[in-house]
């Protein structure tokens, strides 16, 4: 017999939170802005949501939107869905999306280059309003780039007007799939699953976001069962690396996306460089004397090399007849034309500018692609060969951008890379309008160039749109305004034994605009299995992955012709990584 104790069947099993563990190397903890944040990635994914979301296959359907409508040439309508809950329990209104955009305009950031040729927007109703144009173009970018703040919210914080450009939005008050719960600058980032999300609750309880300075600090934090999976970008020798440990249950999956790394030259004309650089005679002679094919082949051998700026995966838009405005590999040529160009040779082999300045550059690598070292050394070598001397050092990926889109502009080579959203953002950084906006990433000006890119944004049809993207990409060749080096393949990792559910496209866990699938799909493993170490390609990973899919698909018919079929047409399977941070 027992005494004492009372029995009662309706109390309800507790069970423990599912946490997630996530490892990146891309600080994203300074600032929890939509607006002006350079890096566009996970954050974004996670607490905020655009009017449309890429599908693996990198065509668009309805996020918070119902539709979208292009009304007439210069008018789209946008209907939002009635479900849309901010993170306070508020209701998303057209009201929260005027306030985004409107301010985007006024107080121009690194997210009004996503709407060029916006002019204004009329609230119609709390859940319609409209977008009028400049110009007719049926490729509207703001339906998957632009991510709308509660103006209730900002409101309060004060943070309207020319606040919005400093404002770090820290708690951040979004409408993603996970709530903002804290943050600590440089180390980590933690989130919880939002009850109310509108595509339902996410499968992870906790996500914690951790953040190493070094690739190889993160691989060993997961080899030591402190994370469970690695975002994006794990470079090709280092997943390579992990994967020939044969470890069991390690999960080794390459991911394509559109992004594509290169050199930058600082072309500002206000810029504090070497002003060498600003003769096209040394920039072609510098493109001329190194070897991309080999580069590529030294550091990611899965990679493509790179043409453009733009990405092979847009395939209509991508002009592979331009590839003979490329040089061949020639150091005699290299030298041949800094010699008519009267670059002499000094005594200690650095060549001197007919002004007196030796050709000597500074050489930025940014942190996330230290592992193009190897490379920037051989290059090192070759430059070295035609009178060129270089001085190289790693600079932290946040610092290297500032240094990039920053007065006073004091830096001479570096490199990084962009994601890229669409054939049309792609080409806006070489605009003389992004200089002052601070998404220039050379500081390019040329007045025929703007000219061509106002005439991209005046098409009124897809072949108009495809045939100024090639010119716009030619004229870059032509004036050697940088050097795109390959377009990488990169890498996830996650135990497979105690994780499913992952998306790894279009760029991966952790890493790219509008793609917040993978953190509705992630959750534990209910029968645990072992899975092996493969690696299977960009091209694999698209055939077989799975996503959610909006549980409303279905839009207008305007809006199936001008926005999914042109961003169809604009994009095949899958290709490569990054997004990190910019992104156009």
């Amino acid at each position: 017999m027992l005494i004492g104790l009372t029995f009662t069947t309706n109390v309800p099993l507790v069970r423990s939170q599912v946490i997630f563990t996530l490892g990146t190397n891309q600080d994203l903890t300074a600032a929890f802005n939509p607006l002006t944040g350079w890096f566009y990635g996970l954050y974004k994914g996670v607490l905020y949501c655009s009017l449309y979301r890429l599908m693996p296959d990198f065509s668009m359907v309805p996020y918070v939107a119902q539709s979208a409508v292009q009304v007439d040439p210069h008018t789209w309508q946008v209907k939002l869905r009635p479900d849309v809950l901010w993170h306070d329990g508020t209701h998303m209104t057209a009201y929260d999306w005027n306030f985004t955009i409107m301010n985007l305009l006024k107080y121009p950031t690194s997210a009004t280059r996503f709407l060029s040729g916006v002019e204004g927007v009329n609230v119609i109703d709390n859940l319609t309003f409209q977008v009028k144009t400049q110009y007719p173009i049926p490729y509207a970018t703001w339906l998957i780039d632009v991510y709308p703040v509660p103006q209730h919210v900002w409101e309060a914080a004060n943070a309207t007007g020319a606040n919005i450009l400093t404002y770090k939005n820290i708690p951040a008050v979004g409408c993603g799939p996970f709530e903002y719960v804290n943050s600590v600058p440089g180390q980590s980032a933690e989130f919880q699953a939002f009850d109310q999300f509108f595509l339902g609750r996410p499968k992870i309880d906790r996500l914690i976001v951790q953040v190493f300075s070094t690739t190889e600090a993160e691989i060993a934090a997961f080899k030591a069962g402190e994370l469970d999976g690695i975002g994006l970008p794990v470079p090709y020798v280092s997943a390579s690396a992990l994967k020939s440990e044969n470890i069991p249950s390690v999960y080794v999956a390459g991911v394509g996306a559109p992004n594509t790394i290169g050199i930058w030259f600082n072309l500002n004309k206000n810029g504090t460089q070497n002003k060498a650089l600003l003769d096209i005679n040394v920039r072609r002679a510098l493109e001329t004397a190194l070897n991309k094919t080999y580069l590529n082949q030294l550091v990611h051998p899965s990679s493509t090399v790179a043409l453009s700026i733009l990405p092979q995966l847009f395939q209509a838009y991508y002009d592979n007849e331009d590839l003979n405005l490329v040089p061949q590999f020639n150091l005699t040529k290299a030298n041949q034309i800094l010699d008519e160009a009267g670059y002499k040779m000094g005594s200690n082999g650095i060549r001197v500018a007919p002004d007196g300045t030796p050709l000597e550059f500074r050489f930025n690598l940014d942190s996330v692609h230290s592992e193009e070292l190897p490379a920037v050394n051989v290059i090192r070598g070759w430059w070295s060969q035609i009178g060129v001397g270089v001085t190289a050092k790693i600079v932290e990926s946040a610092e290297a951008w500032d240094i990039v889109s920053s007065p006073p502009y004091n830096w001479d080579i570096t490199w990084s890379d962009w994601s890229i959203h669409d054939p049309v953002s792609a080409f806006y950084p070489y605009t003389s309008q992004a200089i002052p906006t601070g998404w220039s990433d050379c500081g390019y000006s040329n007045q025929t160039y703007d000219a061509t890119y106002a005439q991209l944004l005046n098409s009124s049809t897809v072949p108009q749109m495809i045939s100024t993207v090639k010119d716009l990409q030619k004229q870059l060749l032509q004036n050697v305004v940088d050097i795109q080096m390959s377009y990488p393949d990169f890498y996830m990792v996650w135990w497979a034994n105690k994780w499913t559910g992952f998306v790894p496209a279009p760029d991966g866990v952790g890493v790219y605009d509008g793609n917040p699938q993978e953190f509705l799909n992630v959750g534990p493993l209910t029968n645990v299995t072992t899975s092996p170490t493969a690696m299977p390609t960009a091209s694999t990973m698209a055939s077989n992955s799975t996503a959610v899919q909006s549980s409303n698909t279905t839009v207008s018919a305007i809006a199936v012709v001008v926005v999914i079929v042109v961003i169809a047409i604009a994009a095949i399977s899958l290709r490569k990584r990054t997004g990190k941070k910019k992104t156009t």
